[in-house]
């Protein structure tokens, strides 16, 4: 847990994580284990639980998400797996599901100025899941789990990299961290945005945040630094 920029917050009735490593891994009477989490450990919460439950003695174990939707493990492995909606927009291109690594690694790993794709008056690209947790079976806004991985590409600057993720009680936008003593320059995109250069990262560095992303399943990457957007001064992103 500690990879990730945000902790999980426990209730007042749950022990903390250190306290179910260290004490209770003997106990197999355990059988719940209720669990919220924000920011970007929430998408990490179904690859590491796994992990505590082997400490915890391979009991069964439920994870309740925020919606009331659970997930129970049994020996370190999920019972009943369930596959967000997953999508693509690439090269102007929608596609179902995500692409392998090597499907898009030619967008980043090339010479110098070919990088990334300028056709079609398009520079955007998105990794979606809908429907994280269980929650695939509800409407968008009406306690849906969603993900997105936004990608600006710049021949000069390199990619800008938005992670959100939200809906049913998660919330947390962050960018990729460039040199933030340039985020009041701007350079506009093929859509006329202006997009702020402090948050563009080189393509070899965007490349292996968006491989990670890929291979994890849509777990925060840590192969570069983020910033929250929250804690963006005001105007970072303005209005076109």
């Amino acid at each position: 847990m500690a990879r990730c920029p945000t902790m999980a917050c426990f209730t007042p009735r749950q022990r903390s994580c250190s306290e179910l490593h260290g004490k209770t891994a003997a106990r197999s009477r355990v059988r719940l284990w209720r669990c919220a989490a924000i920011g970007p450990c929430a998408a990490r919460c179904k690859e590491m639980l796994p992990h505590i439950a082997v400490e915890l003695g391979n009991p069964t174990v439920t994870f309740v998400c925020p919606l009331d939707v659970s997930h129970t493990m049994r020996d370190g492995t999920w019972t009943e797996p369930k596959v967000a909606n997953r999508r693509t927009y690439f090269a102007s291109r929608l596609i179902a599901g995500w692409p392998r690594p090597g499907e898009v690694e030619r967008y980043f790993l090339v010479p110098a100025g070919r990088q990334w794709f300028n056709d079609g008056g398009n520079d955007t690209a998105s990794l979606i899941a809908e429907g994280l947790f269980g929650t695939e079976r509800l409407e968008p806004n009406k306690g849906r789990v969603d993900l997105h991985l936004y990608m600006w590409g710049h021949p000069d600057h390199g990619v800008l990299l938005l992670y959100k993720l939200w809906g049913g009680g998660y919330g947390g936008t962050y960018s990729s961290k460039g040199d933030l003593s340039r985020l009041r320059q701007w350079v506009r995109s093929l859509h006329d945005d202006p997009m702020p250069i402090g948050l563009f990262v080189p393509f070899e560095a965007g490349w292996k945040a968006v491989k990670e992303f890929i291979e994890t399943g849509g777990a925060f990457p840590n192969s570069i630094e983020w910033v929250a957007n929250a804690d963006l001064p005001p105007g970072t992103f303005p209005d076109p």
